[in-house]
């Protein structure tokens, strides 16, 4: 696969984001990694094929074909696997654009310890980032409206 799209984290943030790109003609294939089965349904009735496992997981990304990836979509439950992920993607593909959910940039300074490691984390997503809200409904049983 080539300039495909991979999914990390099949469940609301993944599905919409999916659906996001798809309506805004990103008709490109896409590939789902998740460790649940479930969300791997969702993904196989949405369409696209899914890969069991941890989305950090260096062999997990590589069995995906994150080299070959245009976008790379980092939609986990915790921030801790997200930027674990968000790291290994950009070591696998640094092409790739990699968009990420996390925490609201107010709340690092709550989720992390150290005031001025908080800090430097806002300065850096708020320099090199872009904000995309997406919102939907709290379950993956239902449909996500953008």
């Amino acid at each position: 696969m080539h300039n495909h799209i991979v999914i990390c984290g099949y469940g609301i943030k993944g599905q919409a984001a999916l659906e996001y790109l798809r309506k805004h003609d990103e008709d490109r294939p896409a590939v789902a990694v998740d460790n649940n089965n479930e969300a791997l349904e969702a993904a196989n009735a949405d369409g696209i094929s899914g890969i069991l496992g941890s989305a950090y997981d260096t062999e997990i990304l590589k069995a995906a074909e994150i080299e070959g990836a245009r976008t790379v979509i980092v939609a986990l439950s915790t921030d801790e696997r997200s930027v674990l992920t968000v790291l290994r993607a950009r070591e696998l593909n640094p092409k790739a654009t990699i968009v990420a959910s996390q925490y609201e940039p107010a709340e690092w300074l709550d989720q992390i310890p150290v005031p001025v490691a908080a800090e430097a984390i806002i300065d850096r997503l708020a320099s090199q980032a872009y904000k995309i809200v997406i919102k939907g409904k709290k379950s993956m049983r239902e449909t996500v409206r953008i």
